[in-house]
């Protein structure tokens, strides 16, 4: 069992809000750890150009990934969250997405429904459908090791529809899965606030630290994030 993810787990289980360290890389890990943070949260655009000096395309792999959260996992105790893409492909790659992140000392792995650009300054794709979406999430919970292992579910809905047709795919998606409801967060670029409506009341935000403010030149969206309760 890894402490790690009991941390995460614990974290998870407050009623009030979690502030995360905001990390590119293991010495900003090791910091973290030093300033004593729970949890750390390693977003996707951050770490590629940080690691990688590409802008935020498709231009990084899962193993891109993997051999960043080994590295961090590996100098600094800490709980890591981290942006997960879209999974990097459908529900199959999904599954080895997580089982090598998982091995890579993960302890919690977000996976979102935005469909991924292809080339630079391309526009909007839109989202996966709601069948493809829901089919790599369990795709995702089933390939686990360790249940303690978190799976969040993120998506740009509120960024495209009126907030009642966003809630309305949300719920489809983050339905109550044999009497066990998800652990809901909202984050708009600001603050994140816990408990949208709709959802269960068991809800917990993790904030990560030093995104308040809109980043110069990067457009505002916003985001809903569910972690699986199971």
């Amino acid at each position: 069992m890894s402490l790690a993810r009991e941390r995460f787990r614990t974290v998870l289980s407050r009623p009030d809000c979690t502030l995360a360290a905001n990390i590119f890389d293991p010495l900003s890990a090791r910091i973290a750890h030093m300033l004593d943070y729970e949890v750390c949260f390693l977003s996707g655009s951050v770490h590629k150009v940080a690691n990688l000096a590409v802008p935020d395309i498709v231009l990084v792999n899962m193993s891109d990934l993997v051999d960043v959260c080994r590295r961090i996992t590996r100098i600094a105790d800490v709980s890591l969250m981290h942006d997960g893409e879209d999974g990097f492909g459908n529900a199959v790659n999904v599954g080895r997405s997580v089982k090598e992140l998982e091995a890579a000392g993960v302890s919690a792995i977000e996976i979102e429904d935005a469909i991924p650009p292809t080339r630079f300054n391309q526009g909007d794709l839109g989202l996966f459908s709601q069948k493809e979406q829901v089919g790599k999430l369990e795709a995702a919970l089933a390939a686990r090791t360790d249940p303690m292992t978190a799976v969040v579910a993120r998506t740009t809905a509120l960024a495209q529809f009126p907030l009642d047709e966003a809630l309305g795919a949300d719920q489809g998606l983050f339905k109550d899965r044999g009497g066990r409801h998800p652990a809901g967060v909202s984050e708009d670029q600001g603050p994140v606030r816990s408990g949208a409506q709709g959802y269960s009341a068991a809800a917990h935000c993790l904030e990560p630290a030093g995104r308040h403010g809109q980043r110069p030149g990067v457009p505002g969206r916003q985001r809903s994030e569910h972690t699986d309760g199971r």
